[in-house]
């Protein structure tokens, strides 16, 4: 079930990684390329583990949107 959560969470937020549709998240026609996908596995593959280890996978989960929101304020 957390399998298919995660999953579903990662395939919604496949089309505004590839730079499409929705508007002020990333300029349009810029995808995320190389470690944007490391982030982007590192944010979603935890959810598998979501009701066993809450606190680490939320810890898991903000960690690398933090950092990532911290990267492109700096840009």
């Amino acid at each position: 079930m957390d399998a298919c959560l995660a999953g579903f969470v990662a395939a919604v937020s496949v089309p505004v990684t590839l730079g499409g549709g929705a508007p002020g998240v990333l300029e349009p026609g810029t995808g995320v390329t190389g470690a944007g996908w490391v982030w982007f596995a590192a944010v979603h593959v935890p959810l598998v583990w979501r009701r066993r280890c809450p606190v680490v996978v939320f810890r898991a989960v903000i960690s690398p949107q933090s950092w990532q929101s911290a990267a492109i304020r700096a840009r």
